[in-house]
This record gives C-alpha cells, structure tokens and sequence, in this order.
C-alpha cells in the first residue's frame, strides 16, 4: 500500500517549494516544476516511485515535527538576546538587504574555523532570473548571495547528502519553511546534528510571475535582461527599489511601489498560512530594523535565540566584525507587526478552512491566536482565492497583463479620491 505523498500537498495548496522532499526522495523521483502562475512545486515520475512516504513526512508545508514550549508564543518565539547593528565590513554593509549581518557573521563562522560550508541563495547573472543554491566555502560566492529573494527557493534540495552532512561543519540562511522543512529531516534522521541556523524575517515570498511583472515596469525586454535584485539600495539607500540589469550591466530601478503592490497578486497561498514570520526556529534570526533604527546603509535586528546563537553573536561582537547594540525584544516585534501577523494568520485560516480547504498541522493553541469575533473575511476570502488562482492553467502572460490593469485602475481611483479631497 503506497503512503501518502508529497502529491497531496501540492493539490491542497499548501507547498513551500522548501525542497525537502527532492533531497529525502531515495528513487530520485521528484523534480521541481514551475506553473503558468510561478508556482515552484514537486511533482512525483510514478515510475520511479516505491510509494515509501518520506516526501510527505518531511513536508513542512503539511505538518511541523519540532514545536515550541507550550508558554511560548509562537508567532515571537523565545529570544535570549536581541540587537540592532550592521556589518563592521563597508562593502558587505552597503551590498547587504538591510545591515549586511548575515554575510558578517558567515564569513566571521568561516574565519574562525566554527564551519566548513554555508548553505546559501544566489540570484545568476545569466538571465535566468531562477534561485540557484550553493554549499560553499568560498567567500566571493556568500557575497553574491547578499539580498533576499522573494520568489520561490527549493534550498532544503541542496543539503548536504547524509554522509556528507555527518563530516561537516555547516551553517544555512534560509527562510521560516526552511528551518521547518530542515527540522522535519532530522526528526526521520536521528543521527544527524542540526546545522547552524541563520533565519531570515519573512513576511511573504511571491511568485516567479512576480518577475515578469516588474520586468513589464521598465522598458527592458525579458530576453535583455541578466539579473534583478529585488531590494538594491544602489537605487534610493535602504530600504532600496527593485533593479533590473540588463546584459550590456545597464540597470534600471523600478519603484518599491510596485513591489509592494503586486505582492497581493502573486503571493501564494501557503504564504497566507504560515505563522512563523520570525523564523522561531533559527539560532539567529535577522531583519529590517524598523522602527527601530534607520539611515541610506540600513540596520539590521538581530534575535539570539539559542545558546548556540547567542554565543555566535558576541563573538562576532568582540571579534569586531559586527557592531550592535542591545535592544529590547519587544521593540523589534512591535517593528514586524507581530500583533498584525497575528490577526492575519488566523483570518486566512479561518478564510480557507470556511472554504473546505485543510490548513497545515501547526498546533498552535487557541490563546495564541487572534480573537478576530466579528472581523469580515471577505478581503482575506478575495485575496487566498487570488492565490489558490495561481495553481491553475491561466497563462503568465494573461496573469501579469490582469495583475497591471488592476494597477492602473487602482491607481485611477486612488487620484480621484485625491482630487475629491480638494474639492
């Protein structure tokens, strides 16, 4: 009798395109596919599969192995210590997202000989515009990787193999789905050690559609184009614009606005239903400082979760690679909303399950959510079947073209309404 596959997340909605299930398959019997909406999800060669069920036991997009302390807060997690700071090198400060800690310390890890090899996400400059990750030692390629990618990463797929993962030291930066999909495998792999977790803040990730409608912002033609940045702070200081560089290395920006707005058009559905924007499973976890601290270069918020963490960080600290200061925890949830994401989470799960979808096995007790009472769903219904559209047949071309009228008539009616305010 075959046990459930990985098949039945990707039909309910709910894959991360995390990986996980391409690096435990033993038959190698899943690849990766993207859709017509930029969707990146397995998809099982039944001739090749023997029906064992790992891929669906490692899933996190169906299920967590590793829960927090039931007095802990899952949407904050437990925090030793907390910082705002930036890297101490001018060069990875100014290429980074925000403070450029997360390069610092990598190379910091490596310099003192704590690993071997970093996991980490570097978007090419060969006009693939598609994620490509990388166990490395070297240092040129961690830089190439600074800023985030918000579009799907199959990184779990690049894990070490077990007898490798077993003789080096490694550290991975990856999102909250990484860390839960990479806890999932040792949960089934008692014999391995968790490597060490650098998590990054996440609000959302988009679709691979997403690209193709900022790309439509500037004058570029897609087959011009060589890489894109999603934040570059070569393009406004930090926060930084959207850039699009050509392959003569001629870049265009195109305005965080634009950014911000398409993320409700291309955002997955399993986005919706993930709690863990604080990636609460990480021994560091890093992010934008607001509300926090701010200037052109950015700042970053570090949280020290574990021991491991901790220690991690006032190394880098007294080794002079990072400059931080001390912070309330508070400060830095308060700066991620996580009063919003709290509200949010549970409107779009009570959304999707009021629509006969299943929701993942998070086990989050009820006094950790949100009392959303009367609260109307009907936004949060409009916005996780935009998302669930993303898994049908509906062509690229006709998805981005709809995702810009929609832009320009919102942006009809946001000047008639300016212009009412004068009248």
């Amino acid at each position: 009798m075959m046990d459930k596959t990985v098949a039945q997340t990707v039909s309910d909605c709910l894959c991360h395109s995390c990986g996980s299930c391409l690096y435990v398959c033993p038959r190698a019997a899943i690849t990766m596919e993207e859709n017509e909406g930029g969707l990146l999800t397995p998809k099982i060669d039944e001739t090749k599969c023997n029906g064992c069920g790992l891929c669906a036991k490692v899933c996190p997009g169906d299920h967590l192995d590793k829960t927090l302390p039931s007095e802990t807060d899952p949407f904050s997690g437990d925090v030793m210590a907390a910082y705002c700071g930036q890297a101490a090198d001018k060069q990875v400060l100014r290429n980074g997202q925000s403070g450029g800690i997360a390069t610092a310390l990598l190379y910091h890890l490596l310099n003192a000989n704590r690993i071997d090899k970093a996991l980490v996400t570097e978007m090419p400059r060969d006009g693939s515009l598609r994620p490509v990750c990388r166990l490395t030692s070297d240092k040129k390629t961690i830089a190439e990787a600074q800023g985030s990618k918000y579009c799907p990463v199959p990184l779990n797929s690049s894990l070490p193999e077990y007898k490798v993962w077993k003789s080096t030291r490694y550290a991975v930066a990856g999102l909250p789905c990484h860390m839960h999909g990479l806890n999932n495998i040792i949960a089934i792999r008692s014999d391995l050690q968790a490597p060490i977790c650098i998590g990054l803040i996440c609000d959302r990730t988009l679709s691979f559609a997403a690209i193709d409608y900022l790309i439509q912002r500037t004058r570029i033609a897609r087959r011009e184009v060589s890489t894109l940045r999603y934040r570059d702070k070569l393009f406004g200081d930090w926060p930084g614009n959207v850039s699009v560089t050509r392959k003569d290395n001629a870049a265009v920006a195109v305005k965080t606005k634009h950014r911000m707005w398409c993320k409700n058009r291309f955002t997955p559905v399993r986005c919706y239903l993930c709690f863990d924007k604080m990636n609460v499973f990480a021994d560091i976890v890093l992010g934008d400082a607001w509300g926090v601290k701010s200037d052109k270069e950015g700042y970053s918020v570090i949280l020290a979760r574990t021991a491991r963490g901790h220690d991690i960080v006032q190394d880098a600290l007294k080794a002079g690679v990072i400059h931080a200061n001390l912070i309330e925890p508070e400060a830095v949830f308060r700066g991620q909303h996580i009063d919003v994401k709290r509200r949010d989470w549970t409107a779009f799960a009570a959304a999707w399950q009021r629509g006969g979808k299943r929701i993942p096995g998070f086990g989050i007790d009820a006094r950790w959510q949100a009392d959303i009472g009367s609260t109307c769903l009907k936004t949060y219904s409009e916005r996780i079947t935009i998302a669930a559209n993303l898994a049908n047949v509906t062509p690229r071309r006709d998805l981005v073209r709809n995702a810009r009228n929609k832009y320009l008539l919102w942006r009809i009616k946001e000047k008639a309404l300016r212009i009412a305010r004068f009248k």
